[in-house]
């Protein structure tokens, strides 16, 4: 998927909750209590421990998912 602002690609992964923060990460993680090699912290604070595809541009800061 192309970024809808710059058309760059953008990288497939996951969002997801846990702990205290929400973060986009490449791999599916059901936990996210601590942020690994190559995850992006999206918020400090987080609601519950679910992951939902979704796609990043790290150039504009977007994240874009499907519900």
């Amino acid at each position: 998927m192309n970024c809808p602002q710059c058309g760059n690609p953008m990288r497939e992964g996951f969002v997801s909750a846990g702990g205290y923060r929400i973060l986009w990460t490449p791999k599916d993680r059901r936990f996210s209590a601590w942020p690994g090699e190559g995850d992006v912290v999206l918020q400090k604070l987080s609601l519950a421990g679910k992951t939902i595809p979704a796609h990043l541009c790290e150039t504009c800061r977007k994240v874009i998912l499907s519900y």
